[in-house]
């Protein structure tokens, strides 16, 4: 046999154990294909159930949205009638606000001018309550006067009602001496003229003394004058004072009842005035 017919032995024997080699890779290829292949075809038709399942809910959902839709534009149509309905209110509203800021204009500038007025009339208000207060604290003090006035008047009453209960248990004591006096003058007149007594020249001169009037009355006709001067001051029934009330005279009292430290006296005579309390008197003038 030949070199070329060998080698040509050899090359289809290498040939035929690559193809025995190719088929067994294909063959072992094509299994895995097959089995590549149901797997793909299994998980394609668990893909279309699913897919059907998704579709028939999809199908469902657009249904529910169909029906979702339809109610929408139901209320999109009912909302648009609202619309139509809120739209023509709102015209009337802003025709109404237009005319209501018209007024509020209006009522703005007579507000201005109100709160003018009551500023001006807020001014006399301050202006008058001042003038208030001042009435008020001219009125607080005349009435603190008053009440001064009348306490003062309570007890100058008092007193007046306190002195003429004196006057008059003096007058009476006046009276009973006086009558008394009276008496012992009747009997020393007629001893006098009996036994001849000259009693001026028995008769002591007063000592010099000053005083005041507390009172007098001039009722009754007979005027009776108190001083302050009494017995502690050594003054005795008898006495004559002058009284005086700066440079007017007023005339001449005789003691005719002595107190402690207070007389009585009666009016001989009779100067410019009557006798009040607080006049003067004295023994000199």
């Amino acid at each position: 046999m030949s070199s070329l017919g060998k080698t040509f032995i050899v090359v289809n024997l290498v040939l035929s154990a690559l193809f025995v080699g190719a088929s067994a890779s294909l063959i072992g290829t094509s299994q895995e294909y097959r089995k590549k292949f149901e797997d793909e075809q299994q998980a394609k038709t668990e893909l279309e159930a699913t897919l059907n399942t998704e579709k028939a809910d999809l199908q469902a959902e657009v249904g529910r949205l169909s029906d979702d839709l339809v109610r929408k534009d139901g209320e999109i149509t009912s909302l648009k009638a609202d619309n139509a309905t809120r739209l023509q209110e709102l015209t009337d509203a802003r025709r109404q606000n237009d005319d209501q800021n018209g007024r509020l204009e209006s009522l703005s500038q007579k507000i201005n001018s109100l709160e003018q007025v009551f500023r001006t009339e807020q001014s006399r208000n301050e202006s008058l309550n001042n003038t208030v207060q001042q009435l008020r604290e001219e009125r607080d003090n005349a009435l603190d006067e008053r009440d001064a006035a009348f306490a003062a008047q309570s007890e100058a009453e008092d007193g007046q009602n306190q002195a003429e209960g004196q006057v008059r248990e003096l007058e009476a004591q006046l009276n009973r001496v006086q009558d008394n006096l009276d008496q012992k003058e009747a009997l020393l007149a007629m001893a006098a003229r009996e036994y001849s007594i000259d009693f001026g020249k028995l008769s002591q001169p007063q000592p010099d003394m000053d005083g005041l009037v507390l009172s007098s009355s001039y009722a009754d006709g007979t005027p009776i004058v108190i001083i302050n001067r009494g017995k502690s001051d050594g003054v005795r029934v008898g006495f004559t004072f002058d009284v005086f009330n700066g440079g007017l005279y007023k005339g001449q009292i005789r003691v005719e009842h002595v107190n402690e430290n207070s007389a009585a006296a009666r009016v001989t005579l009779e100067g410019e005035g009557q006798i009040v309390q607080g006049d003067l008197i004295s023994t000199r003038v």
